[in-house]
């Protein structure tokens, strides 16, 4: 069945003959198993199979590419712990150049999700030394930012969001530099510039039904805490005209 790529039908005699015979089979049936999962594209199972194997061979060497594509849709699915695991297995940070930039922009960005921020600055590193694209360069720079935020370092966050946006990005990369901007004038309690940074954003994404609710209600905190009530009054009116159905993330509908 292997061998004739029919890839389902394999499974269950593979996994007979590892029960059966384990001292055997144990090892050959799991890499055929893994093997099979992964040209099904069957990521939980594959999953499964890679977990397995690993615990029983802790030394098996296991395909750069499958790891990396396996990294990947664990990230897709939100299970970044798995993703951050598989990813860097994936990953070569002796030779940063000989794994792949989708693989440390992800590892970057999963690291972010689990608050790992050190261990996620080391891979946005390399992505900042080897990227060349604008885009990808400042999305990592936004990535940066946060990780220092998460540090509580707020200078170097600003730092970054500087370069960042002197790269011009467009979407949503430049939303997110223009409100880690405002997130760091906040904390620093320069209102009067969050507000401007909060409402530069959603001026710039006028058609965006998340970014620019969420830039406007912070543009509205911010002018409340800066004591500017009125003016947070109507940006709050503004808001409840234009998206009557936003509600802050956590927030539920009255």
């Amino acid at each position: 069945h292997f061998k004739l790529d029919e890839f389902a039908a394999c499974r269950e005699p593979f996994e007979k003959a590892r029960s059966l015979d384990p001292s055997l089979y144990n090892e050959p049936a799991s890499v055929h198993l893994m093997l099979a999962a992964y040209s099904r594209k069957d990521a939980d199972e594959l999953k499964d199979q890679v977990d397995r194997l690993r615990e029983d061979y802790p030394r098996k060497v296991l395909p750069i590419r499958m790891l990396t594509w396996l990294g990947l849709q664990m990230f897709q699915k939100g299970d970044f712990t798995s993703a951050d695991d598989y990813l860097s297995l994936a990953s070569t940070p002796d030779e940063p150049t000989y794994t792949d930039l989708l693989v440390w922009r992800h590892l970057g960005k999963t690291r972010l999700e689990i608050k790992h921020y050190d261990r996620a600055l080391e891979a946005i590193t390399i992505m900042l030394e080897n990227e060349e694209r604008d885009f990808w360069k400042a999305d990592a720079y936004l990535d940066q930012a946060h990780a220092f935020i998460g540090k509580d370092q707020w200078e170097e966050a600003r730092e970054a969001a500087h370069e960042g946006l002197s790269l011009a990005p467009p979407g949503a990369v430049q939303a997110g530099l223009q409100m880690v901007l405002g997130e760091i004038a906040m904390q620093r309690k320069d209102f009067e510039s969050a507000a401007a940074s909060f409402l530069r954003t959603a001026s710039l994404f006028i058609e965006d039904t998340q970014i620019k609710p969420l830039a406007l209600n912070k543009a509205a905190e911010a002018l409340e805490a800066g004591g500017k009530q009125a003016r947070a009054e109507e940006i709050r009116a503004d808001l409840a005209r234009e998206f009557p159905d936003w509600r802050p993330s956590g927030e539920n509908p009255d």
